[in-house]
């Protein structure tokens, strides 16, 4: 797997985006799906949850991976980097 940072992804990339526990997203696209995965308990942002998405609704990328972070207030440093770890072992 190759690993790239870049600010304006290609149709086949992987997104990675973290999502906070209760706190709205920006984006249209994900807060729906993040509200939808929500009331089905699939998936609520909490610190260390992972969901991949193969069909992705961002026009931008095909895959997306979520990452939660649980409360914004109590983020460290130490779990954004085990956070994101997972999930790029997950993709």
């Amino acid at each position: 797997m190759r690993l790239v940072f870049a600010n304006k992804p290609s149709p086949q990339s992987l997104l990675i985006y973290p999502v906070f526990s209760k706190e709205k997203v920006s984006d249209p696209a994900l807060a729906r799906l993040i509200k939808n995965l929500r009331e089905t308990k699939e998936f609520n942002g909490g610190d260390g949850q992972i969901f991949y998405i193969y069909d992705s609704p961002l026009k931008t990328t095909q895959r997306l991976v979520l990452v939660g972070f649980g409360k914004s207030t109590k983020l460290k440093t130490s779990s954004i980097m085990s956070a994101f770890g997972a999930a790029i072992k997950t993709a």
